[in-house]
């Protein structure tokens, strides 16, 4: 949650005046950081409507085969880069209904978010790392290496701090960088996100996931847990860059 959170808020900076004015018309508000919840906090309600939902918010791009399509791993159109490419469309579309364009914001906000975690973009027969046991330093419990990345490290990040000074804050700090991020598509980025899944995540875990059997429980070092930390910030807002730009986009445009 606090992730979104904080890509919600850097995105919401980030509108240019036409596309805040428009989101605003559409929306009531220009309240990314509350919207880019919506997806995790009704998914049973989406599911009922939309039973395939809960698969637009990942890609389970294999990490060990050198070779695969997207129709390989996004049987039927469902997965995340899909679902950003089908939303990004209809937000597009003034001839939309109201409420699937109102959908459209949600999940554009929620999956191009999604797509900062890396274990949203790859999966090593693991559904996306919650498969993985592991302990983090100087800690007995057992968590998954999914929500390490995707909660604790994140928490770890912000060091308790407001999300709306954290991301002011983050923006300021790659303020230069913030143009570059937003060049090219979400499939540009999702592949990013996938590479940094087998160079890091997986990469730096053991030398042999794609070769053997993953330990029942793994003992994560401090330099990986100081590794993945030390990445975050550039990751959510890279992220909150990227829902900009795709906001930007399509609600600018004249269709």
């Amino acid at each position: 949650m606090e992730g979104h959170r904080i890509t919600g808020e850097i995105a919401a900076a980030l509108l240019s005046d036409s596309a805040r004015a428009a989101l605003i018309e559409l929306m009531g508000s220009d309240n990314l950081a509350e919207w880019a919840l919506v997806a995790d906090q009704q998914r049973a309600q989406l599911k009922r409507d939309w039973p395939e939902s809960p698969l637009w918010h990942y890609d389970d791009q294999p990490l060990c085969t050198a070779e695969s399509s997207l129709g390989d791993y996004c049987p039927n159109g469902a997965c995340a880069s899909a679902a950003i490419r089908h939303f990004r469309s209809v937000l597009s579309d003034h001839r939309q209904s109201k409420d699937s364009r109102v959908l459209a914001v949600l999940f554009l906000v929620h999956v191009l978010g999604d797509m900062a975690q890396p274990l949203h973009a790859s999966d090593n027969q693991d559904r996306g790392g919650n498969d993985v046991k592991v302990r983090l330093p100087g800690q007995s419990a057992v968590r998954n290496l999914h929500s390490v990345w995707d909660v604790d490290w994140v928490h770890e990040a912000t060091q308790g701090q407001n999300y709306r000074t954290i991301a002011t804050m983050w923006r300021q700090r790659y303020i230069s960088d913030l143009k570059a991020w937003g060049q090219g598509q979400p499939e540009d980025w999702m592949a990013q996100s996938h590479q940094l899944a087998v160079d890091v995540v997986y990469g730096e875990l053991s030398n042999n996931v794609c070769h053997g059997p993953i330990p029942q429980v793994l003992q994560l070092t401090s330099a990986y847990e100081e590794h993945a930390v030390s990445l975050m910030p550039m990751l959510l807002t890279r992220a909150g860059v990227r829902i900009a730009q795709v906001l930007n986009q399509a609600l600018s445009s004249p269709g």
